[in-house]
């Protein structure tokens, strides 16, 4: 009796629950819309942002309940800054109402950042094994410096799963020809749009095509790997030598936490079997004189029965000058998510520094380097790389061969280095310039004993050109040491305050 009744209810799971098993093969869409300050501007008599508002109520109701939706909005919060950058609704998502609940919150504000804004978003699909389409709506070029055709290009290479879709709305020929580029780096198709109009038959276009790959969904596979049997498997590979990095692998139950598996000192390719499910994976990197590790949530995985799960990662390793590796003060290496301050990855030196520099295993994506230096004003942290490119199996090689070093001088209490931002990076929405960025190093005298010697210490940087401002005793306001500093690939930078 009792196995008829499991035989039953089996039946019937599979009856009730093919949805469940069915989302991750239905086609999945992220939307990156522009709320840069061009977007109140009006096109055929209306604001552009409330025509794409009212174009986005249309189209999201039309789509098939089974594609998944997402949300990415720029330029929507703060003015001139091009890290204004947020996912509204994160990819997979079916909540509709949601959605559309943060498009009508979008404002017309900031920048254009479009190069982040992709990455952001390619960045946050690093393990998933579907194929997502991305539709970036801009109504104008590049804001913030960046070259996204080029990095779309990059990202593909990387082996990020996304196709990307790009309409032009109202747009000149200038922000034509690099976001039809853009499109076409991203294997997807540029469409322009001179009104609403035209915006709404652009997304109905892509909306078909994944209208058709719903279609094409086969639900005899997705029964079959919903019954198969044997243990799933999770098949974990990085760049030899990486490992060196890593403490442990932990695996933990997606649903509960529970760590399911701890593989300490992990290899650099090796496979361990699972329960079929969802699961958390967690590396553990290692930190000098027994302290305790960094945890790094790596992403999710789903495992399925008699499947083995691909994870390859990539690396970043480091080429340190000898002289900037023995002498700067590191506090924590940091391996953000570029163009944001989310960490991917933090190292601390704990006293020792043993691990600083020791290649790191990352998912494939696009990471900005930073440095916490000992003696940093706050939480300061220094960027010296940005938009690493890692590729899944490989290593990619970050050189750091320039740097400051500021000559002793009495009275100085502290010093800050100001990065000065080239024309396009200062591109504002009218068409004009704005002022340097802030601080990207800022090294000040905390008043504790031998404190005051991280001030004459060399510090990693980018090349390029820099403000330096200077602090001295007594005052509040900095003096500005030198207006422009250009520090050269390969040069350490003795600057002497003259004082």
């Amino acid at each position: 009796m009792s196995h008829l009744i499991c035989t039953l209810l089996f039946a019937f799971l599979l009856i009730i629950c093919p949805s469940l098993t069915q989302a991750d093969d239905y086609p999945e869409i992220m939307f990156i819309l522009d709320s840069s300050g061009s977007m109140s501007d009006a096109v055929a008599g209306k604001q552009k942002l409330m025509a794409a508002k009212e174009v986005m109520h249309e189209i999201v109701p039309q789509l098939d309940q089974n594609i998944r939706i997402g949300l990415t909005a720029y330029g929507h919060r703060r003015p001139g800054d091009c890290s204004d950058i947020e996912v509204l609704v994160p990819a997979g998502s079916d909540d509709r109402a949601e959605l559309l609940g943060q498009v009508d919150r979008l404002q017309p504000i900031g920048k254009t950042p479009i190069s982040a804004a992709i990455i952001s978003v390619a960045n946050a699909l690093k393990l998933k094994d579907a194929e997502t389409t991305i539709i970036l709506v801009s109504d104008g070029i590049e804001t913030c410096g960046g070259d996204p055709c080029q990095v779309v290009a990059q990202l593909k290479q990387t082996g990020v799963k996304f196709v990307l879709h790009v309409v032009g709305f109202d747009v000149d020929a200038q922000a034509a020809a690099q976001l039809e580029c853009t499109a076409g780096a991203g294997g997807g198709k540029y469409f322009s749009a001179a009104n609403a109009a035209d915006l709404l038959d652009a997304l109905k276009s892509v909306s078909k095509e994944l209208q058709e790959k719903v279609q094409q969904v086969d639900p005899a596979k997705i029964h079959t790997r919903a019954v198969s049997t044997g243990l799933a498997k999770l098949h974990v590979s990085m760049p030899a030598g990486s490992e060196v990095s890593l403490s442990h692998i932990r695996v933990q139950n997606g649903i509960t936490g529970e760590v399911t598996r701890d593989i300490s000192k992990p290899a650099a390719d090796a496979t361990y079997p699972f329960a079929s499910g969802t699961y958390k994976v967690l590396l553990d990197f290692a930190t000098p004189n027994y302290g305790a590790a960094s945890e790094t949530l790596l992403g999710i995985v789903k495992l399925a029965k008699g499947e083995t799960y691909d994870l390859k990662l990539g690396s970043i390793s480091f080429n340190v000058a000898p002289s900037l590796e023995k002498s700067i003060a590191v506090e924590e290496v940091v391996l953000l998510e570029s163009g944001s301050s989310s960490r991917a990855v933090t190292v601390r030196a704990n006293g020792n520094g043993h691990y600083n520099f020791k290649p790191k295993p990352v998912a494939a994506g696009v990471y900005d380097v930073a440095i916490k230096y000992s003696g940093s004003e706050g939480e300061l942290l220094s960027i010296v790389a940005k938009q690493i490119i890692v590729a899944a199996g490989k290593d990619t090689v970050v050189t750091l061969d320039a740097g400051i070093q500021i000559s002793k001088a009495d009275g100085v209490v502290g010093w800050a280095l100001v990065p000065l931002a080239t024309q396009a990076e200062n591109l504002q929405e009218d068409g004009s310039t704005g002022a340097a960025i802030d601080a990207s190093l800022a090294v000040k005298h905390t008043g504790f004993v031998g404190s005051k010697d991280k001030l004459w210490r060399p510090y990693a940087v980018p090349a390029g050109k820099y403000r330096v401002d200077v602090y001295l005793e007594g005052m509040n306001e900095p003096l500005v040491a030198a207006e422009e500093l250009v520090i050269s690939a390969g040069e350490l930078a003795q600057f002497n305050l003259g004082l």
